[in-house]
């Protein structure tokens, strides 16, 4: 998966997530006569934190890529909750950049079918989070600062018996960008769905489903030396997190 660093018009924001929850509402709406053989809400018995940090990468002076409040997931409430920081600075006309990526979650979640065939397997999320992008010049204003926030849901099926399984990535559900620096919330309900997927009667099953979070701070020349750019990604304070409402097998 590739996090390439883009420079976009000042105070940019792309709530994408309004475009594709409508369209997995109409997925849903098509399926919404088929059978549940399988619905699991909270508490959800026998889960565990799924939390997993793929990228940290830093460069230049004073460049900073971690999460001061790690992932958690609480089983009785269904509620993920992670604070993530990167910061980036110019120093001695050299760029700084900092990178950091990581996912959220749950897995353990088992179920079983009774009956094998294919099968549309749903996660189904709520999302609120805080995001701040900091900017401050040293010198003339230019572009060369931005701040980039980007998240994106992944649903797994894992069967425990054959020791194989899937996982599925949406298109990235809230994006924020900015060359100026600004504040803004991240609200967004959708379904991650896995269509047609085929279960074995006779095999153990279990949910495996995140979201996946990234931040990239870019301080770069001919921003003045000391120029710096910070960027935080709240799901943990305030009322802030990811909660998961249900995982569902529909035939």
């Amino acid at each position: 998966m590739s996090y390439a660093r883009s420079r976009r018009p000042a105070g940019w924001v792309a709530v994408s997530s309004v475009v594709v929850a409508l369209i997995l509402v109409l997925l849903a709406i098509g399926t919404a006569s088929a059978t549940p053989v399988v619905v699991k809400k909270p508490p959800f018995t026998g889960g565990a934190l799924y939390s997993h940090v793929q990228l940290k990468h830093t460069f230049g002076c004073n460049s900073i890529a971690h999460d001061p409040i790690p992932g958690s997931f609480n089983v009785t409430t269904g509620v993920a909750r992670v604070y993530s920081k990167v910061t980036a600075q110019v120093c001695s006309r050299a760029s700084g950049g900092a990178t950091f990526v990581g996912y959220l979650g749950v897995t353990g979640i088992d179920f079983r079918v009774s009956t094998s065939g294919r099968y549309n397997v749903s996660a189904f999320w709520g999302v609120l989070a805080g995001v701040n992008i900091s900017i401050s010049y040293h010198g003339t204003k230019t572009s060369s600062l931005s701040g980039y926030v980007q998240l994106i849901p992944t649903l797994c099926i894992l069967d425990m018996t054959a020791g194989n399984g899937s996982c599925k990535s949406a298109h990235p559900f809230g994006t924020v960008s900015s060359t100026t620096g600004m504040s803004t919330n991240i609200s967004s309900s959708f379904a991650e769905i896995l269509p047609g997927w085929y279960l074995a009667s006779g095999d153990a099953y279990e949910f495996k489903t995140y979201v996946g979070y990234s931040l990239i701070a870019d301080a770069a020349t001919p921003a003045g030396v000391g120029s710096s750019v910070s960027v935080t990604l709240d799901m943990h304070s305030r009322g802030y997190g990811a909660s998961l409402e249900s995982v569902t097998v529909v035939r």
